[in-house]
């Protein structure tokens, strides 16, 4: 990020504008469906450290959860990569007449 104002002439502001309000409408898109995997992994976790016997698996069922989510952030940014190089490109088709 540049601590100075976008260059208004270079269309630098434009493509500001533009790309804060696609990420943003991602997001938006996106919440619910986090929301509601993230409160599925918790109960799932909570039901696998239910049946745990000591810390050792504990430590390891904790491990094998953190894995999982490290995973689905990479997915998650992956994706959003790709989304927002689609809308992008979209943008910058030209317009038909219709």
């Amino acid at each position: 990020m540049k601590l100075t104002e976008p260059d208004e002439e270079d269309g630098e502001a434009e493509w500001t504008r533009e790309t804060w309000f696609l990420v943003h409408t991602w997001f938006e898109e996106q919440e619910k469906e986090w929301y509601f995997a993230g409160k599925k992994f918790a109960v799932s976790m909570d039901t696998q450290l239910e049946q745990v016997h000591s810390k050792e698996e504990a430590m390891e069922t904790y491990n094998r959860g953190f894995a999982l989510i490290m995973n689905a952030q990479i997915a998650v940014l992956e994706k959003m990569s790709h989304d927002l190089d689609v809308r992008i490109n979209r943008l910058k088709e030209p317009r038909s007449a219709d």
